[in-house]
C-alpha cells in the first residue's frame, strides 16, 4: 500500500568531495527537457516526439556553509545536495540526490561559523530519486 501522508518540508545536507560542508532547507526542483519533434510529410501529427537534453535547476530558502568550504562554494565548486524528509530519515521515505550542483544566484550574510546563503538558485548535472 502506498503511503499518501504528505511529507512536510525538505531539508538536506551538502557535501563537497564526500565531506559534509553544510546544510540546505526549503529546496524546490525545476526539471526541464528539450523537445525532439519531427513530422512526417503530409501529417500534422508528430512522427517523433521525444525528451531531449535535460537540466536540473533548484532554488532554496537558506543554505549554511561552514568556514572551511565557503570560498569553494562561492567560487563555483561542484557539490552534492542530498534531500530527505524534514528532521528524519525513516525507511522508505524519498531521498533526492542532486549531483555536481553549483550556485548561480544568491544573497548571503556572514555568521561566526560560516555563511548563510539566502534565496538562492543553481543547477546540477543529474538528479537521482531514491529512498532511504
Amino acid at each position: 500500500m502506498v503511503n499518501t501522508t504528505p511529507v512536510i518540508g525538505r531539508n538536506g545536507s551538502i557535501t563537497i568531495n564526500s565531506v559534509e560542508a553544510g546544510y540546505i532547507k526549503g529546496v524546490t526542483f525545476d526539471i526541464d527537457a528539450d523537445v525532439i519533434k519531427d513530422y512526417k510529410f503530409t501529417s500534422d501529427l508528430p512522427a517523433i516526439l521525444e525528451s531531449g537534453n535535460k537540466s536540473f535547476k533548484f532554488s532554496f530558502e537558506k543554505m549554511f556553509i561552514d568556514t572551511i568550504h565557503v570560498a569553494q562554494v562561492l567560487a563555483g565548486t561542484k557539490m552534492t545536495i542530498i534531500l530527505g524528509p524534514a528532521n528524519s530519515t525513516p525507511t522508505g521515505q524519498p531521498k533526492y540526490t542532486l549531483s555536481n550542483a553549483i550556485i548561480l544566484h544568491h544573497g548571503w550574510r556572514d555568521e561566526q561559523a560560516g555563511i548563510v546563503i539566502e534565496n538562492g538558485s543553481g543547477e546540477g548535472a543529474s538528479l537521482t530519486l531514491g529512498a532511504y
